[in-house]
């Protein structure tokens, strides 16, 4: 796996989801139609179906947990741009887990487990894993454990996938000498850091850039507008 990141430093990815503002127009303009999407499913990233069932629950604890931050409810535009960012944010997981697979990133059935049962959101007041909070969280954005669980499958394997590609950057003491001289301050696990997210987005624009182009990536228009 090694070797593939040696080879193609400048054509890895990682998905930041302000990369997708300033797309949202030309995202919708690409999807009309949704030759490739059914009825009930609000997204098709290279086959891999996004249904309403799933955006729903994401997008309503979206909104729930929105409105608490601000403590106000929300405006019919910051309800718009909720609900993009939730798209998005589906698409991109679905795209990390398709590259995952592709490079050979797995999750195992022992890592998720470890990776749910040292999750804090559902610890109780002694940081063990409580059962009855993880139902709860279940139950608040109604998907079952087998739904969540894949899920949550694809969003680590994404992550995993992310931290194999950075520590596959390179900052060459020529570049660090540049930056330490502009910014004292700045280390070399920063520019790491600001370099791999430089690579790994224009990798990831040119994967969304051709799945729309190609309508590998379709959004069902007339769904999500309804939504």
């Amino acid at each position: 796996m090694m070797n593939f990141f040696r080879k193609y430093t400048r054509a890895i990815l990682i998905i930041v989801i302000l990369v997708f503002v300033g797309s949202i127009f030309w995202i919708g303009s690409q999807s009309i139609g949704g030759a490739s999407t059914d009825a009930r499913t609000v997204a098709n990233v290279f086959g891999n179906k996004i249904s309403y069932e799933t955006f729903m629950s994401l997008y309503n604890m979206s909104l729930r947990s929105a409105s608490k931050d601000s403590q106000i409810d929300l405006t019919d535009d910051q309800k718009k741009h909720v609900k993009t960012s939730v798209l998005y944010e589906l698409i991109q997981t679905e795209v990390m887990y398709i590259q995952a697979q592709k490079y050979g990133v797995d999750v195992s059935d022992a890592e998720l487990k470890a990776y749910l049962l040292n999750n804090p959101m559902f610890a109780n007041n002694n940081k063990v894993f409580d059962i009855n909070r993880y139902y709860a969280f279940l139950n608040q954005i109604n998907m079952t454990p087998k739904q969540y669980e894949s899920f949550f499958r694809k969003q680590v394997a994404g992550n995993k996938l992310k931290e194999e590609l950075y520590s596959s950057v390179k900052v060459f003491e020529s570049e660090f000498a540049a930056a330490h001289k502009a910014n004292p301050k700045v280390t070399v696990s920063d520019m790491s850091r600001a370099k791999g997210n430089q690579i790994l987005n224009e990798w990831y624009m040119g994967i969304i850039n051709k799945g729309f182009a190609d309508r590998k990536i379709v959004v069902n228009d007339k769904l999500f507008g309804e939504i």
